[in-house]
């Protein structure tokens, strides 16, 4: 799943912990989510909780597609 959270202006601490537990989830599955494009105070929630240690953020589409085939 590719998520484009370029209209997202701010997400919590619970908002960015239902995207863990949906990577988990994905995962388990044989899946994966990619975030593309994050605001940059998105992106701090992300890299305060780890959280962009374990998703692969990218500027664009066509490297989230690139990241799957990867």
């Amino acid at each position: 799943m590719v998520v484009d959270m370029s209209n997202v202006d701010y997400i919590s601490s619970a908002g960015a912990g239902c995207f863990y537990r949906c990577h988990r989830i994905a995962q388990e599955n044989n899946g994966n989510i990619i975030i593309i494009r994050p605001k940059p105070g998105v992106k701090e929630v992300f890299d305060l909780l780890g959280l962009s240690q374990i998703f692969t953020i990218t500027s664009n589409l066509e490297s989230a597609l690139k990241a799957f085939a990867g």
